[in-house]
């Protein structure tokens, strides 16, 4: 039963945070919006001036920050969760804890960055290392340090306990 449910919140974190930071994904293009294309459509007493565009562009930069802030270390805190409950043998579990960081954290994450950079057509992203530093981080702190964790981040891992 626990292999069940272990795959449940396997696949379904992956699908529901990789959604979620490709849907955030929009908002990265936002960010990179000049004043002309936020203008494009707009009628012309309706355009907005280059202090609104910036304002926009800077809101809509730190709701895909924040939100994709959430998604990894989500992402990361189930999978740490997981993989520290898989086995206790010595040796193996170092193995275990490898694998899952690169099967299922930063292999997901590289995929799923690559997809906004094409998909959205975004011109640069540096942010994927913040994202994979704080994937890593909550991977590990789930690990180690599980019950250290903010209830933010351990909520939906209520079968897993």
């Amino acid at each position: 039963m626990t292999f069940i449910v272990k795959t449940v919140y396997i696949i379904g974190t992956l699908l529901i945070g990789g959604y979620c930071y490709h849907w955030l994904g929009t908002f990265k293009r936002l960010s990179e919006f000049s004043c002309c294309e936020f203008n494009e459509d707009m009628e012309d007493d309706k355009q907005i001036d280059e202090r609104q565009a910036l304002a926009a562009r800077n809101f809509s930069y730190g709701i895909f920050l924040l939100g994709s802030i959430i998604c990894w270390a989500m992402i990361g805190t189930t999978m740490g969760k997981i993989a520290s409950g898989i086995t206790h043998h010595d040796i193996f579990k170092w193995v275990v804890y490898l694998l899952m960081y690169i099967g299922f954290v930063r292999i997901p994450l590289s995929t799923t960055s690559g997809a906004i950079f094409h998909l959205y057509e975004v011109r640069h992203m540096p942010e994927k290392n913040i994202f994979r530093l704080v994937a890593l981080s909550f991977y590990v702190l789930a690990i180690f340090c599980y019950d250290m964790l903010p209830g933010l981040f351990t909520w939906h891992l209520y079968f897993l306990n």
